[in-house]
């Protein structure tokens, strides 16, 4: 059964002005109905729902981060309690991985899964070393190489992995010509078009 809303309470779940409801309207993305008494224009519910999806995904933080060391997701989902980093936000993300070139296999150059992380723990180096090695004893020396550098590093928590339907590099730069591989992370919500890609991608 489909089900239908005036104007006014699909605006209010939109939390959006007229005008913008309007625009919704004119470009489809919202489909009407006229009323059964013929008098008033209705609102297919399940299109204002998936449009607040979209817009509370937009207001979560999204990241696109290269990943040299290829991994598989598995690997990933069974070993790896914390990410390491020199460089990264301080809030929780969802963050599609983007694999290097480097070694070179048949998932180099892709985006083949993303990860949601936690809240970062940001420290000294010597601190995220120590982190390191009660996860995984002998890795902090690589860790605090990794981190020369730096007056704080990243630990952050991987709490959970999943796959998506792969994204190749050669189908990105075909939609989006400018797109470069990230050397760290970029903030995908400062790229709406490449955000909403990534985003279907990993509902199919």
């Amino acid at each position: 059964m489909t089900l239908f809303l005036s104007a006014s309470e699909a605006r209010r779940r939109l939390q959006v002005s007229s005008s913008i409801f309007k625009i919704f309207v004119e470009k489809g993305k919202i489909r009407t109905e006229m009323s059964s008494n013929k008098k008033q224009v209705c609102y297919r519910e399940e299109d204002v729902q998936r449009i607040a999806q979209d817009m509370q995904s937009f207001m979560d933080m999204y990241l696109l981060a290269s990943v040299n060391n290829h991994i598989s997701v598995t690997q990933v989902q069974e070993e790896k309690e914390e990410e390491y980093r020199r460089k990264f936000v301080h809030q929780p993300t969802t963050t599609f991985l983007y694999l290097g070139t480097t070694p070179a296999d048949p998932l180099s150059g892709s985006i083949p899964a993303k990860v949601r992380f936690g809240t970062p723990i940001v420290d000294h180096p010597s601190r995220i070393g120590e982190l390191a090695e009660d996860q995984k004893p002998g890795s902090s020396a690589s860790i605090l190489a990794y981190m020369a550098d730096r007056e704080k590093g990243y630990a952050i928590p991987v709490l959970s992995v999943e796959e998506i339907e792969t994204v190749r590099h050669a189908e990105l730069k075909a939609r989006f010509p400018r797109f470069c591989p990230p050397q760290s992370y970029l903030v995908l919500n400062n790229y709406p078009d490449l955000l909403t890609f990534l985003l279907e991608r990993s509902r199919t």
